[in-house]
């Protein structure tokens, strides 16, 4: 086994995240395409997780409301 590090795109990772705080279309695509393995610093697995958490509550996720 080796320590390497899975590919990564951070500025890619930033894209969808905020293509996603957004649009509610692209945020609904993401939600259905992606989960948090899919993000490799840890900060973007908690937006992406804070955005999934509150689309099944029915709240938007405009980048406000996660500050």
């Amino acid at each position: 086994m080796t320590d390497r590090l899975p590919p990564q795109a951070i500025d890619i990772e930033r894209t969808v995240l905020g293509a996603m705080l957004n649009d509610r279309k692209a945020a609904a695509k993401g939600l259905e395409l992606l989960n948090e393995c899919d993000f490799h610093p840890d900060k973007h697995r908690k937006i992406f997780i804070a955005m999934r958490e509150m689309h099944a509550e029915g709240a938007p996720a405009g980048s406000l409301r996660l500050r």
